[in-house]
């Protein structure tokens, strides 16, 4: 992406770490799982630029 900080290269886990879990079942859409995965990303991203 461009203009944002590559903050998986820095990422050191912390005490605000979190870990979630997605359940998948059989035929669940890729499409749901690419969207899901996309909002957390964006969510990291902007929290990480506030930080800077």
């Amino acid at each position: 992406m461009q203009g944002c900080p590559d903050i998986m290269q820095s990422w050191k886990p912390d005490e605000r770490t979190r870990q979630i879990d997605v359940l998948l079942f059989d035929r669940f859409s890729n499409l749901c799982l690419a969207n899901a995965v996309e909002r957390l990303l964006r969510v990291q991203q902007h929290l990480a630029q506030a930080a800077l």
